[in-house]
Parts: structure tokens; sequence; C-alpha cells
């Protein structure tokens, strides 16, 4: 925050570079300590936007665009399988996988069929951890997605 003089916010003075549009980065504008919009005065915000209460014009706005892209923040959804299948890879997932490869292949010494029971119970607990894990972080996922669409991202 910046500090306050009677109440309001103090605005902070900023060393302009000439056409600055055209000369910063991208990196530039999102650096608060160089250029903090939220706290310049109103008329250098406009001047440094190279912008007006108006507006923009059609090829203004396309020159930004390709300089500074869309103004939305991407967000990437991986795939429900793969994130299912990401609950069987963990250190108690392999435990368990060792467990039931133990159980198939090697209990069955001595002539003995394989240990089918067993298992078969191995594989359901690892089934069951991965699909109760899953439907948690779903349930968690979709909490935050509703938060996420209830706040508005400063622009």
């Amino acid at each position: 925050m910046p500090p306050e003089e009677n109440g309001k916010a103090k605005a902070t003075v900023v060393d302009m570079p000439e056409n600055p549009v055209k000369n910063l980065t991208v990196e530039d504008m999102y650096d608060k300590e160089k250029y903090d919009l939220s706290t310049m005065e109103e008329g250098d915000v406009f001047k440094m936007l190279e912008a007006t209460r108006d507006g923009l014009t059609d090829e203004e706005v396309q020159e930004r665009l390709e300089k500074f892209g869309h103004n939305r923040i991407d967000h990437k959804e991986k795939s429900p399988i793969i994130k299912f299948l990401l609950f069987m890879w963990n250190p108690l997932s392999w435990v368990m996988e060792a467990a039931a490869i133990v159980a198939i292949a090697v209990s069955n010494g001595g002539g003995e069929p394989p240990d089918w029971e067993d298992f078969l119970g191995i594989i359901l607990l690892l089934l069951a951890n991965s699909i109760i894990g899953f439907i948690e972080q779903s349930k968690a996922g979709n909490a935050v997605k509703a938060l996420m669409e209830a706040l508005a991202p400063e622009a």
C-alpha cells in the first residue's frame, strides 16, 4: 500500500520514458517497483499508456494485442484420467503395487498356486485409495474454481 496522506493514497511519481508503450517491455509494465499503475496519478497513467478516456483506435488495439497479448489469465486443465492415474504414482501406492506383485509372483513357490485373493484385495485397496483421493481432490478443485470465479483479478 502506498503511504496515505489525509486519508487518501499518496500518488507515486514516475520517471516517464519516451514513447512508453512502444519502448516498455511486458516485464517493465508488471514491475510494481518501477511502474505501479494503481498508485500513479490518473493523467500519468493515461500518458504512460498513451491512451485517453475515449479509448484506443482499432490500430492501437491490434498493436497492443500483438505486443502484450489478451488480458486474461490462462488456465490449463489436466485430463481427469491423468489426474486419477497420478494417485497411483506415490510412495504408498508403490508399496501396495509391490505387495501385489509379491502376492502374485513370489507366494506361489513350492508348487502352490498364486495368491489371487491377496492380489485382488491389494489391487482393490489401491483402486479404492485412488478413487477416494480423486473424488476429494475434485471436490476441492471445484471449490477453488468457484472461489476464483467469484473473485475478479485486478486489471
